[in-house]
C-alpha cells in the first residue's frame, strides 16, 4: 500500500509570510505530495537570536495564513510543546513513530544546503527522509559540501526579496500595507502590536 507523502516545512515564521506559502505549495506540486505540515519552532539549533513574537502569536499568525490553502495541511506544534532546543532529528523520529503510514519530505531553502553538514545525526535524518531544496538566486548550491546520502529534489522558486526580517523591520518603521503578508495576518500584527506596529 502506498504511503502517504507528506511534506515537512519548519520555521520560526516571524512571522509567516507568502513566500513560505508559496515554497510549500511548489513543493508540493514538484514532489507530488498528498499533504502538508507546517512545524513552528520554538529554538532552532542554528538560530542565534530569540523570537520576537511569541509562541502563541505565531502559531495564530501561522492558523490565519493557512485559512485560504487548498491544499490538505496541518500544523504539528511538538517543537513549541518542548521548551528546549528541538533538533530536526528528534522532529522526523516523533512524526514518525506518530504517522508510520507516511513517508516525510523535508522542505528547505536554499541557504540550508550547505548547513546541512551541521543538522544533529544527518546521516540517520538523510536515511529517514527526502528533502526538497527551493532554489534561491542569492544563493550559491554549486560547491556545497552535502552529506554523501543525502537525497535532494531541487526545485526553482519564485524571486521573493522580502524575509521575515525584513517585514519585521519594515513594520518597526511604520509598514501598515506590506505585500508579502496575508491579509489577515497583517491584521493580527497590528491588533496585537507585533514588531513595535
Amino acid at each position: 500500500m502506498r504511503k502517504i507523502r507528506t511534506g515537512i516545512l519548519g520555521g520560526s515564521f516571524d512571522p509567516i509570510h507568502k513566500a513560505h506559502v508559496k515554497i510549500a505549495q511548489n513543493a508540493a506540486k514538484k514532489a507530488n505530495l498528498d499533504e502538508l505540515f507546517f512545524i513552528p519552532a520554538h529554538q532552532a539549533p542554528l538560530r542565534t537570536s530569540s523570537y520576537q513574537a511569541s509562541d502563541s502569536d505565531r502559531l495564530n499568525m501561522l492558523k490565519l495564513a493557512l485559512k485560504r490553502l487548498d491544499f490538505p495541511w496541518a500544523i504539528e506544534t511538538y517543537e513549541l510543546q518542548n521548551p528546549h532546543t528541538n533538533y530536526s532529528i528528534d522532529t522526523l523520529e516523533y512524526l514518525k513513530n506518530k504517522y508510520p503510514e507516511r513517508d516525510f519530505f523535508w522542505i528547505i531553502g536554499s541557504d540550508h544546503i550547505s548547513k546541512l553538514k551541521l543538522w544533529k545525526d544527518i546521516g540517520k535524518l538523510c536515511e529517514n527522509t527526502a528533502f526538497i531544496c527551493a532554489k534561491r538566486p542569492d544563493y550559491i548550491i554549486e560547491g556545497a559540501e552535502i552529506p554523501h546520502n543525502a537525497r535532494i529534489i531541487y526545485m526553482d522558486s519564485e524571486e521573493m526579496p522580502h524575509s521575515s526580517s525584513q517585514i519585521r523591520r519594515d513594520l518597526a518603521l511604520g509598514d501598515r500595507n506590506n505585500f508579502m503578508l496575508d491579509s489577515e495576518v497583517l491584521k493580527y500584527i497590528l491588533e496585537h502590536k507585533l514588531y513595535n506596529t
